[in-house]
């Protein structure tokens, strides 16, 4: 009985509304926490987002279209695993990077080497070495670690069902 409904909660469609729909949930929490304790992003956080938000709509492909949707969700999730394990790793100090994070830096043609050398040196950006927030004891990149697990998991398990059902 469980597995029967379990497998109604796997269909490509029904998961791609849950994972958009907890996506944009993570999403609000993440704003709604930058916001009430100030705190800035750093560039990792920023790109993890991006995978977060190509999820979301790759989310949407496999609503329509679940053999290209569920590999694009597979992918996403993948590029923020990536992200998120790099992150992890700087923070925890498994690795290193010099200068901490560093953020995009844009400059127009006519951009002297002062000019270029003072934004470089005055740019607002947080380092991605320091945790600012944690919730049960684990930074916003090792629960991204473990919600982008996750979403592969049972993204693998849909296509697998999705395509025997299919065949």
């Amino acid at each position: 009985m469980f597995f029967n409904g379990f497998k109604k909660w796997l269909l490509p469609t029904n998961l791609a509304i849950y994972i958009a729909v907890f996506c944009l949930f993570l999403m609000v929490c993440i704003i709604g926490i930058e916001w009430y304790y100030h705190l800035k992003p750093c560039i990792l956080c920023q790109y993890q987002r991006y995978a977060l938000i190509a999820l979301i709509f790759s989310s949407g492909f496999a609503y329509i279209n679940p053999n290209i949707g569920l590999k694009m969700m597979v992918l996403s999730c993948l590029t923020g695993l990536v992200l998120a394990i790099y992150h992890t790793g700087i923070e925890r100090q498994f690795w290193y990077i010099q200068n901490g994070c560093l953020g995009q830096l844009s400059f127009h043609q006519d951009t002297s080497i002062k000019d270029a050398l003072e934004h470089v040196m005055n740019q607002d950006v947080e380092d991605c070495r320091k945790v600012h927030w944690r919730f049960l004891k684990l930074s916003m990149a090792e629960w991204n670690i473990i919600f982008q697990s996750i979403f592969i998991i049972l993204i693998i398990r849909s296509y697998l069902l999705w395509r025997n059902q299919n065949k």
